[in-house]
């Protein structure tokens, strides 16, 4: 499951897992489980590595890896005054608007946030690569990855704690 997944999501599920099986239980008593709750299955909150990892599109940003390089080694320098430069800035906006979509529907992550963040990662991941940004600077191309490879590693560390930790309730 690619959704992170907090505390409260955890404990609705749980209850929700228990409700059902009680129904169940009430309609079918000779087949329902004894001691219901050890058999549930649900997720427990995300670590902070869990979390890490599931803000990550690692679909797009290889996508967008397999374009980059194909698109460098056909042109070799790609500029903004040439064909590369109008084709680098199509895959990404296209990618990026794919993004979101990809999240939303292929991996049926709800949370809007979590879709926000992850596409603000893409974002970064490609500063970091290279590509469309750096046609938009005059002269030397390395400011702009350079920022990103700054950027990547500090938003790395940071966006996992965007999402509430284990927030157990209090005795």
């Amino acid at each position: 499951m690619r959704e992170i997944v907090t505390y409260k999501d955890f404990v609705q599920r749980k209850e929700s897992a228990l409700s059902e099986i009680r129904t169940f239980a009430a309609r079918e008593p000779a087949t329902a489980p004894v001691n219901a709750d050890p058999m549930i299955d649900v997720n427990k909150p995300d670590s902070f590595q869990s979390k890490l990892l599931k803000l990550i599109p690692s679909e797009i940003v290889g996508v967008y890896l397999t374009i980059f390089g194909i698109i460098k080694s056909t042109y070799g320098e790609i500029t903004f005054n040439d064909t590369s430069g109008i084709i680098i800035w199509v895959v990404f906006g296209i990618l990026l608007i794919m993004t979101p979509l990809y999240l939303k529907f292929v991996m049926k992550i709800a949370k809007g946030m979590q879709i926000a963040l992850t596409t603000l990662g893409f974002i970064i991941w490609v500063l970091t690569i290279g590509g469309p940004f750096s046609t938009l600077e005059p002269g030397d191309s390395k400011l702009i990855p350079l920022l990103g490879a700054i950027l990547l590693p500090i938003y790395t560390l940071f966006i996992p704690f965007v999402f509430p930790g284990e927030e157990k309730p209090k005795p």
